[in-house]
């Protein structure tokens, strides 16, 4: 048995720029339906985590279902909180956005974490709690390693995720530990490796079809 890693896109293989001395751009990234527990919690948290920490920029794909409550929020917020808080429905540019961030706030599906790990980014990880719980099996071994950190749909709402990000915004020690994680966990040859496996089993299915010589 040869264990590969999940395949990820080429724009996730690209690598990602260093992180700086400290995390101060979060990426809530729900994928392209959007989170609406994750939404509605970072609704309730993100006014106060930006005037906390001046420095803070969130970007927040939210989903088209929900973009108009998320945006409603925001417009509600101070022209300094405002600025610093980008939402919209979906980014077509999710590597450069993932590469861009200092912290990633998603779901926990397969395919995400393989890339958001591809580019070595630290983890707060909230499964979707349906479909046989295989979300929270996905998480586990990125929590156990400590390249993220989990957060029940259950538990998730605005006091609790706020208390959770504080852990990473607050503690530049531990995020810098968390991505270095993250990073050694990724697989960003899974790809190549597939590939390479399938070309292999190719050959070997042609030479044990081959004619024999006469």
């Amino acid at each position: 048995m040869e264990v590969t890693g999940n395949p990820v896109r080429k724009e996730f293989r690209d690598g990602a720029p260093p992180l700086g001395d400290r995390p101060r751009r979060l990426l809530a990234w729900g994928g392209s339906q959007g989170a609406r527990r994750i939404n509605r919690a970072l609704c309730d948290c993100a006014p106060r985590l930006l005037r906390d920490h001046p420095e803070l920029e969130i970007t927040h794909q939210c989903g088209q279902l929900d973009e108009a409550e998320v945006l409603a929020v925001r417009a509600a917020q101070e022209p300094a909180v405002q600025r610093r808080w980008e939402v919209a429905a979906f980014y077509g540019d999710a590597a450069a956005r993932v590469a861009a961030a200092d912290l990633v706030l998603m779901r926990a599906g397969g395919s995400s974490l393989a890339e958001v790990s591809a580019l070595g980014r630290p983890m707060i990880l909230v499964p979707y709690p349906h479909a046989g719980d295989h979300q929270r099996h996905n998480a586990a071994p990125y929590v156990d390693a400590g390249a993220a950190l989990l957060l029940t749909d259950a538990e998730c709402d605005g006091e609790r995720l706020r208390g959770v990000l504080e852990e990473v915004l607050g503690d530049p020690e531990r995020w810098r530990g968390m991505a270095e994680k993250s990073r050694s966990m990724g697989r960003p040859e899974a790809t190549a490796n597939v590939a390479a496996i399938v070309r292999r089993l190719a050959g070997t299915g042609r030479a044990r079809g081959a004619p024999r010589a006469a």
